[in-house]
């Protein structure tokens, strides 16, 4: 039976990223109403959040697999393999790893959508932009060399 130090010390890192993984999810909950309301300056807020938990989460990470390979548990595609773990201490991990990834799931969820916001405004700030340089006798256009052609006029492709 693994040390059952070791495993404290695994449900200690699970709930760390359990945690973790909340205030991420707060973070892009925040990022959202951002960028529905085009905060520009709460989005570069909760990007800097954002990547500061990210790292904290790779190293909590790094630290649960390590943990994981000492005790001798290994995940699988249906869960975390507690087999070698006294039943009680067992309950108590899987139960630490549901929540884990019930959590991070929805973080996953939540960076989605930003992620699909985020490509929504983009797509309005380059129509802007097009109509922008369209009006000002700018074509949108780019050369093979990559300057923009100014006027260019259209060409017929054939005549009938």
């Amino acid at each position: 039976m693994p040390d059952v130090g070791a495993v404290s010390t695994l449900r200690a890192v699970l709930r760390a990223e359990i945690e973790g993984h909340g205030a991420l999810l707060r973070v892009l909950l925040a990022e959202q109403e951002a960028l529905r309301c085009a905060n520009a300056e709460a989005v570069a807020l909760a990007a800097h959040d954002k990547a500061r938990h990210i790292h904290e989460l790779e190293t909590l990470a790094g630290q649960r697999t390590e943990l994981l390979i000492s005790l001798g548990l290994a995940l699988t595609p249906n869960g975390l393999e507690t087999g070698r773990l006294a039943p009680a201490h067992a309950d108590e991990v899987r139960a630490d790893w549901a929540r884990l990834r019930t959590v991070a799931s929805e973080a996953q969820h939540a960076n989605a959508l930003n992620g699909r916001l985020i490509a929504r405004h983009q797509r309005h700030c380059e129509s802007a932009l097009a109509k922008l340089l369209q009006a000002g006798g700018r074509s949108p256009v780019y050369g093979a060399d990559g300057r923009p052609q100014h006027a260019v006029t259209p060409r017929p492709l054939a005549a009938i």
